[in-house]
């Protein structure tokens, strides 16, 4: 017979086994709650509750390629969203135009532009930094990185170099008035516009990237090979040229524009995209 000090002991031992049994099961589904309590991704970065995009190389859906924009989204990360949702919110940033710092969907997605990459960060965009966005509708969410692939312009607002020495090849506007520069070395970003438009070999004088690319907007709006006026802005057409000299349009025919607001000018290209 096993003596009283004995029986305490396995009785004692039997309560303590137990006891740690109940913790650890507790443990166990508080970290369970814990991880289910935000699925699809980080967040805070930006704002309470939003995600952030993913990380190089986990993107939870395949990159989206905007044909004859030269522009893609990738890196998504999604909660409670599906991936054709996801994509879907990337035409958005297209029809809000490259650089906007929020948008919203005819179907109720709001989004907001958050953070801009460093340039070289993203093989996707190689040289170019892109946007990364942040969306919400309801319960909700996605996130991505957007702008120009690698091999295109630089993104909106980000200036490209500036134009060496020399005016563009073809026509020349009068003396005194600013030309396009040569195709490739356009001061800011080109404009794609979602008529298949765009806007190219932008240049300045005494003046940002922001406004020359908002009066390079308005030539859309007015019609290829129109004067149009705009924010103060006189804009003539100063040439027309179909020789394929800009890889953007192509064999397409497009037209030399310069502008001026006394003495701030700028100067560009316009037609349909190749």
């Amino acid at each position: 017979m096993r003596s009283p000090a004995f029986q305490f002991g396995a009785l004692l031992y039997g309560v303590l086994m137990r006891a740690y049994a109940l913790l650890f099961a507790a443990a166990v589904l508080i970290t369970a709650c814990g991880e289910s309590a935000s699925p699809g991704g980080s967040s805070g970065a930006s704002g309470s509750g939003n995600l952030s995009a993913a990380p190089l190389g986990q993107s939870q859906c395949s990159t989206v390629n905007i044909p004859g924009y030269g522009l893609a989204a990738d890196r998504f990360e999604t909660r409670n969203a599906t991936c054709d949702e996801a994509r879907g919110v990337v035409f958005g940033a297209l029809q809000a135009k490259n650089g906007a710092t929020t948008y919203d969907t005819s179907d109720g997605w709001g989004c907001t532009r958050y953070r801009d990459e460093a340039a070289g960060a993203d093989p996707v965009f190689g040289q170019n930094g892109p946007f990364l966005f942040s969306c919400r509708k309801g319960d909700k969410y996605v996130a991505f990185a957007y702008g120009y692939i690698a091999g295109y312009g630089p993104a909106y607002p980000s200036p490209s170099p500036s134009a060496p020495a020399g005016a563009a090849p073809g026509p020349q506007p009068p003396a005194g008035d600013l030309a396009a520069t040569q195709p490739g070395y356009g001061q800011c970003g080109y404009q794609a516009f979602t008529d298949g438009n765009v806007a190219a070999q932008i240049a300045k004088e005494g003046t940002d990237c922001k406004t020359a690319q908002q009066v390079a907007d308005r030539a859309d709006a007015a019609g290829a090979g129109n004067d149009f006026t705009t924010g103060g802005f006189a804009c003539h057409v100063y040439g027309k040229d179909t020789a394929g000299d800009d890889g953007n349009f192509g064999t397409n025919p497009y037209w030399f524009y310069t502008c001026s607001n006394g003495s701030v000018q700028v100067a560009f290209t316009f037609g349909k995209q190749a």
